[in-house]
């Protein structure tokens, strides 16, 4: 199907009985991809959409969702893992057969064992999963796949969307990728960002941190930090940053292994 085409036909649909309308958004997006991806959706018409941004430091409340018509769950990959720190919050989501859509944003590397290990929180807590989608994107580190998710990859993406609202009704789930047990991977960052004569100590990283990990005098960054480069990506003062030249020749070396593109996968 043409990049517009499903949308063309979508606004031929005359009926919400036609198409799910009532759809939540539940993601973990330090640095945006994920978001980008996930709030693609709200662009088709005869839809609406309610946000759960579960990124920050802050805890998050049970929540039903079961009232919902649809729910898409976004996270990005970690070494082939979603981050241990958003674990606990889609175990905060509840459903109650509610038919969901599961989109993993990776670093152009592996998705590995995150969409399994995603989707057996969501099948664990009420949702039935009606697809995954695994969106190449660019990496936290690097020079890596620039700009993605771009717009050829949401038009792939809505499409996916769009598919997934129309049958969602249907018995029929879908087993997303990956092994259990799951991989097994380091939680805390090997480079942690460090701060320059930038800052004018507005305190933005410190609320953003995902992980509460940088401290009140804002220099000191503690093991908390799982490296997902918010607060560098983030400040507008450009205050953040990772100076070690071993991160230096760290960056160089992905962006030379990792520079062949790779492309989406969709499994419905």
């Amino acid at each position: 199907m043409a990049p517009t085409a499903y949308v063309q036909e979508l606004s031929k649909l005359t009926s919400t009985s036609d198409l799910m309308s009532s759809i939540a958004l539940v993601y973990f997006s330090p640095t945006g991809n994920t978001k980008k991806a996930v709030s693609s959706i709200g662009e088709l018409p005869c839809v609406t959409v309610k946000t759960f941004d579960i990124t920050g430091n802050v805890e998050v409340p049970e929540t039903d969702l079961s009232g919902f018509d649809f729910v898409v769950f976004g996270a990005p990959v970690y070494a082939g893992r979603i981050p241990a720190c958003s674990v606990d919050r889609f175990k905060k989501m509840k459903g109650s057969g509610t038919p969901c859509a599961l989109v993993l944003t990776y670093g152009n590397r592996a998705y590995e064992d995150a969409p399994r290990e995603l989707g057996d929180i969501a099948e664990a807590n009420g949702f039935r999963i009606k697809g995954v989608a695994t969106m190449a994107s660019q990496h936290t580190y690097g020079q890596i796949q620039l700009g993605r998710p771009n717009k050829d990859d949401i038009a792939e993406l809505q499409e996916f969307y769009f598919h997934m609202l129309a049958k969602a009704e249907e018995p029929e789930t879908v087993i997303p990728p990956g092994n259990y047990p799951y991989k097994v991977v380091e939680t805390k960052a090997k480079f942690k960002p460090t701060t320059n004569g930038n800052c004018l100590a507005c305190g933005m990283c410190i609320r953003d941190c995902p992980v509460g990990a940088i401290e009140e005098d804002i220099k000191t960054v503690n093991d908390n930090c799982i490296g997902c480069m918010r607060c560098v990506k983030n400040c507008p003062m450009k205050a953040k940053s990772v100076v070690a030249d071993a991160f230096s020749d760290f960056e160089k070396l992905l962006s030379e292994r990792l520079k062949n593109r790779k492309e989406n996968e969709f499994f419905v």
